[in-house]
């Protein structure tokens, strides 16, 4: 700084310099809760310090102020070798009363060679935890991820309490997550991972516990701080290695105030034990659901014991398209007769259900208040038959196989989905070619004059700005937002049929049309396009994903696999 004419944030305080600091660095830190994913979202979130580092180094009076503040250097994500020298400075800049967050990324034996052993592998995760045992009292969250025996062994040893105590108890943990996965080339590993006792973990004293996830790792199901939870995430557990149902039962019971339950292949334990006549679990503040690869008779069995009345968000990962071994058809009526188990349903993802199209109208019409439904393409071709069947549409397409205009009957019955305001498609194309590009265009130019908050019967104008009218998106073809003018004495159907005509009349205008339709208010019509591409990347492309999640494998090179997947465009298209 010019010690001639010194800037005017020289005039702050350090406590207001410190505050703009932590809120600059808190920007770029994840704020998920788990930061290891399962199944698809398989990469990992990893945290790159920049900003604090750049902030350090711009004067030496930031730089004092920075060393001071033990919130800035408190997190400590390891995913490379270099990435252990700087944690070691971080832990000199931390309080001794202050909270680590960490989070560590191994890679199996041969990923680390092809590393040139820049990532990190067993011996490297000796010496993260010979670094970080002896602060284990101090660990807020702790997130570890293994991809073969030996990085486990490493763990289990340090974690365990069979050899040594090196970590000892943690009083301040409240997240948790532990992840293994690997690709077992002998029958003998397989077994070996998954018939192995789990070991008592920080001594069995963890009483601050609130987010536990385990991701193809087993601990005792007894275990006396598996209560009080906010959140559960179960994935990737074989039949033997799940809890029986009375230890699944007191861990969920036992956690009254759980917010967020995900199970990924896994749960209780099923097919070899019957489970005992016990009270149904009810989870009151339950607001998230998730269910991904269980099987149909499992999942109605878990459904059957669970009184979640208040889950607001709900998402289905159930079969896949070229596997018909499992049909949940019989699950999807269970919970839609004859009471509906979800009727507070606010949000819907479905990347996959196999189910005939009758079930899935069925329970789609036990969601009176769900506002965002967000599908999967293969999914949504399904969900679109539901709405034109739902309205009556018949549609009038041309040789070229455009749709040209629709014609539509009456009815009385309500609308499917009556408060949608938000529909989201992942996979589908956004150029010309797509094949429900109109159909979409069509549907939310409908669907935006009832929902999710319709207009006064008696107003008519047309809104002048795209703040004046509710939000449809479409992710990956075209969203539009319109409202159409509601005339007096005109029933909800029939409205709603007269606005498609007039929709696709509209459509059918060129920039010469003439003065009386430019008067027209009828036919006058702006859209506005938001296109949100957050289109599936292909599988053929994971291992360069996982390459960018990672790193090239150079220590200079940062890591920053949190990127925002939405990007936000708005078009205005001509009169």
């Amino acid at each position: 700084m010019s010690a001639l004419r010194p800037l005017l944030i020289d005039r702050l305080p350090h406590e207001i310099l410190l505050i703009i600091f932590e809120i600059a660095v808190d920007v770029e830190r994840p704020h998920e809760t788990f930061l290891l994913k399962s199944g698809d979202d398989s990469k990992p979130i990893y945290y790159s310090p920049h900003v604090q580092e750049t902030i350090s180094h711009v004067c030496k009076e930031w730089r004092a102020v920075a060393l001071r503040a033990s919130s800035l250097w408190n997190t400590l994500h390891f995913n490379k070798v270099s990435d252990i020298h700087r944690a070691r400075e971080y832990c000199q800049r931390v309080a001794s009363s202050s909270y680590f967050d960490i989070l560590i990324l191994t890679v199996s034996e041969e990923d680390y060679n092809k590393s040139g052993r820049r990532r990190l592998w067993k011996d490297e995760l000796e010496e993260i935890f010979s670094l970080l045992a002896p602060h284990t009292s101090r660990w807020r969250s702790f997130h570890l991820q293994v991809r073969d025996g030996r990085c486990k062994q490493v763990a289990r040893k340090y974690i365990g309490t069979q050899v040594g105590k090196l970590c000892g108890p943690a009083p301040k943990l409240q997240t948790w997550q532990l992840y293994h996965f690997e690709d077992y080339r002998r029958q003998e590993d397989l077994r070996e991972a998954t018939f192995r006792q789990p070991v008592i973990c920080f001594e069995n004293e963890i009483p601050n516990l609130k987010h536990l996830s385990l991701i193809g790792v087993n601990l005792p199901w007894n275990s006396p701080y598996l209560q009080g939870l906010h959140s559960l995430e179960l994935c990737l557990h074989p039949e033997n290695i799940r809890p029986d149902y009375t230890d699944w039962h007191n861990m969920l019971t036992r956690s009254p105030e759980l917010k967020s339950l995900f199970l990924h292949y896994s749960g209780p334990k099923f097919r070899e034990v019957k489970w005992p006549s016990m009270p149904d679990i009810v989870l009151p503040q339950l607001e998230y659901l998730g269910f991904v690869d269980l099987e149909p008779d499992y999942l109605q069995a878990i459904t059957a014991t669970l009184q979640v009345t208040n889950v607001a968000r709900l998402k289905l990962e159930l079969g896949d398209a070229d596997d018909e071994t499992f049909f949940y058809n019989n699950w999807l009526k269970s919970i839609s007769t004859p009471t509906p188990r979800f009727q507070s349903l606010t949000s819907l993802t479905i990347t996959a259900l196999q189910c005939d199209d009758p079930s899935l109208k069925l329970f789609l019409g036990t969601l009176p208040e769900l506002t965002e439904l967000e599908l999967k393409h293969s999914v949504w071709l399904n969900v679109w038959r539901m709405f034109v069947d739902d309205l009556k549409w018949k549609e009038v397409t041309g040789p070229d196989g455009i749709v040209k205009g629709v014609s539509a009957g009456t009815g009385d019955d309500p609308l499917l989905l009556p408060k949608l305001g938000v529909l989201k498609v992942r996979g589908t194309r956004i150029d010309e070619s797509s094949d429900c590009r109109c159909n979409v265009k069509l549907l939310l130019k409908f669907r935006e004059r009832e929902g999710p908050n319709p207009r006064p019967r008696h107003e008519s104008p047309v809104p002048h700005s795209a703040s004046d009218r509710p939000v449809f998106t479409i992710v990956g073809t075209l969203p539009v937002q319109v409202l159409p003018p509601a005339g007096a004495g005109t029933s909800d159907r029939n409205r709603q049929t007269n606005v498609l005509r007039r929709l696709v009349q509209a459509d059918r205008l060129t920039d010469d049309r003439s003065q009386d339709a430019e008067n027209d208010i009828n036919l006058n019509w702006k859209v506005l396009v938001d296109i949100e591409d957050i289109t599936d990347d292909d599988e053929d492309d994971v291992d360069d994903e996982d390459e960018e999640a990672y790193g090239s494998g150079e220590e200079d090179d940062d890591v920053d696999v949190d990127d925002d997947l939405l990007e936000e465009g708005d078009i205005e298209d001509e009169d």
